[in-house]
């Protein structure tokens, strides 16, 4: 991730307390759909000025049920102020996920398994940042770090209270890429820090909570459990690149891919052309359009533009005639059997963006899985896909 990663811590403040800020974490989902702050639960609970049970528990704040107020919040990004669209708490853990208007540079974060022994949180809006090791192995989701270095400490012993780092997202660097690890949520006393680690547990209920993939877990899946990703190659895409490398493009197979190609690229012939948004509107998926018609455009302005090589017209070829397919044969079918949006949202994850993104990202580095999901909606658009109920 080439990114200054810092660039995107937040600060947190709830209206009505005692001056207290916290920090938290802007990042853009996997779909594409939203733009989430990862911060802790308590940073944006409304009575925590009021409470008395963190007294007596200091995982009090784990269990709470205290309603969370969105309109109480207020995020500081880039030095604008935002007001979140909703909240999400965590129901076991001390995290919360904030939902706010689209931030199209937020970065995609991606989990992995990957060991690592140095971590790093930002706060203060990215200014300032504390370094990390020596983590201890997870008790029910909890984690403490050693504070290896407060850059700001000028050398000083190390503090027991820090302020305005709760809800900090601590990261693993692996090879020049980022990988949030944990949320910190608690001052451990003297070197430590607590913090809730990200495992699969703790992301699946806040996914459930938000209605969105909340993190690329392609890289966890490859490690783990490659058997729950389903396979579309079966060296198909392989077999066509190298047959094309042997075709010219004069050749008549060649040309018939070509063919297949620019219907894909144009409107269905037999089909009213409404164009996408109405297209969303007859499946009852307005709540698509926005990231939908971004994503489109993108993919439309990179088919325009007209200049691919014989890679890229193997692989768009590929990837929209694969689109095309399981779409109409699997997802068009669960729509039609009355399966809820997240089920089908969830359907499209994981049998058309993840496994073509583990198939095609072999040969292609441009091809990414948002460009996929583009291509998914540009044959919407071009009414090869429907939505309908």
């Amino acid at each position: 991730m080439s990114m200054c990663i810092n660039n995107y811590a937040v600060s947190v403040e709830v209206a009505g307390q005692q001056p207290h800020e916290s920090s938290g974490f802007i990042l853009k989902t996997l779909c594409n759909s939203k733009s989430l702050i990862l911060t802790s639960k308590h940073s944006v609970c409304i009575e925590r000025n009021l409470c008395t049970d963190i007294t007596i528990d200091k995982n009090s704040c784990r269990k709470c049920k205290a309603k969370l107020d969105h309109t109480k919040i207020s995020i500081i990004f880039k030095k604008i102020k935002i007001t979140p669209q909703n909240v999400y708490a965590s129901a076991r853990t001390d995290v919360a996920l904030l939902e706010v208007e689209y931030v199209e540079d937020a970065p995609f974060l991606s989990l992995t398994n990957e060991n690592e022994n140095k971590y790093v949180a930002w706060y203060n809006l990215g200014n300032d940042r504390f370094l990390f090791d020596n983590p201890e192995i997870p008790n029910d989701g909890l984690i403490k770090f050693n504070i290896a270095s407060n850059v700001n400490a000028d050398l000083k012993p190390k503090k027991r209270m820090f302020v305005g780092v709760s809800g900090s997202l601590i990261f693993k660097k692996i090879k020049e890429t980022y990988y949030p690890e944990a949320i910190l949520t608690e001052d451990g006393g003297g070197n430590d820090i607590g913090a809730e680690q990200l495992d699969r547990t703790l992301v699946k209920e806040l996914e459930e909570l938000s209605g969105t993939i909340l993190f690329n877990t392609i890289t966890d899946i490859i490690n783990k459990q490659p058997d729950k990703i389903p396979s579309t190659n079966n060296g198909s895409l392989f077999n066509l690149l190298e047959k094309s490398k042997q075709l010219s493009r004069s050749d008549q197979d060649y040309k018939y891919m070509i063919e297949e190609l620019t219907e894909f690229c144009s409107a269905r012939p037999g089909r009213p052309i409404i164009g996408l948004k109405n297209k969303l509107i007859e499946g009852q998926r307005q709540d698509l359009f926005s990231d939908a018609e971004y994503l489109s455009n993108k993919f439309a302005r990179r088919v325009s533009a007209g200049q691919f090589s014989a890679t890229d017209e193997v692989i768009f070829f590929h990837c929209l005639s694969m689109i095309n397919s399981v779409f109409t044969q699997s997802i068009s079918s669960s729509i039609k059997n009355g399966a809820n949006d997240k089920e089908i949202d969830k359907k499209i994850l994981d049998e058309i963006v993840l496994p073509l993104y583990l198939e095609v990202s072999k040969f292609a580095l441009s091809i990414s899985t948002e460009m996929i999901t583009g291509m998914l909606y540009f044959l919407t658009g071009k009414c090869h896909i429907r939505w309908n109920k």
